[in-house]
């Protein structure tokens, strides 16, 4: 099974999801996967990456997300917290389908664990380089798109609220300490320390100090995010030190 068998067959899965009400948000996230299926090979293909790898890794990508659909109808929700972990619920969902039982063992694990680790705090350090590499690669390329979602969604949610997309999160509240001074201090932030939307929104800036690969923190600077996250947020002293310490750090990473 190649790249467009996997393609078509996630076409086919998820037609059965976009029918209803609900239909908006199933339509996001086929969209959402189909970018960072582009984004992967954008990246991959700066960072030298043969055909070979970049079907790998675009396999990876056109499958991150599948669990999302299944999560979406049983718990009518995207937050893993109140529901499940989208990722483990995917991996069940492929191994059901079975969907890479045609794909090479190293392939199927390299697959299997850069779906399983996507939406992970991290990658553990004891997987095989190989493994760590493609991890990294999607989570880039996942965050990178999210950036668009949101950002595209925070211009205008005075218009038309989504309440899934903001994980059913309370929209009002200061900033915790402890997100602020996690992102401060460039550390990952556990999703379970968020209270509301804006420690979301704070959470999601400090997803640069994330960013494993220069080409997809130059896409990054390119498409704008960082400006879109702080308009979002409240004009206030400690956040505009973030955001410029944020600037600094990518410019330093640019160099």
């Amino acid at each position: 099974m190649n790249y467009i068998d996997i393609r078509n067959w996630f076409n086919e899965y998820t037609s059965d999801f976009a029918e209803g009400a609900d239909r908006q948000n199933i339509i996001l996230k086929i969209e959402h996967t189909q970018r960072v299926a582009s984004d992967i090979i954008e990246i991959g293909t700066e960072l030298g990456l043969t055909r070979t790898q970049l079907d790998l890794a675009k396999i990876a990508a056109q499958l991150h997300d599948i669990g999302r659909f299944e999560q979406y109808r049983r718990y009518g929700t995207f937050n893993d917290g109140k529901s499940t972990d989208h990722a483990v619920l995917g991996l069940e969902v492929l191994q059901e389908k079975k969907i890479l039982q045609e794909l090479p063992p190293e392939s199927q694990e390299i697959i299997i664990k850069s779906i399983k680790y996507h939406n992970k705090l991290s990658v553990p350090q004891d997987e095989s380089q190989e493994v760590f590499f493609y991890c990294k690669l999607l989570r880039d390329a996942d965050k990178l798109d999210i950036f668009k979602v949101v950002t595209d969604y925070y211009a205008i949610r005075h218009l038309d609220r989504n309440e899934t997309l903001e994980l059913d999160l309370p929209e009002n509240g200061d900033v915790s300490v402890v997100v602020f001074e996690s992102v401060k201090n460039r550390e990952p932030v556990d999703f379970k320390l968020i209270k509301n939307l804006n420690d979301f929104k704070l959470l999601q800036a400090g997803w640069v100090f994330e960013l494993n690969f220069i080409p997809t923190i130059r896409l990054f600077k390119e498409r704008g995010y960082l400006s879109k996250l702080e308009k979002s947020l409240p004009s206030e002293e400690g956040l505009a030190e973030i955001f410029q310490m944020i600037r600094a750090y990518i410019e330093q990473k640019l160099l």
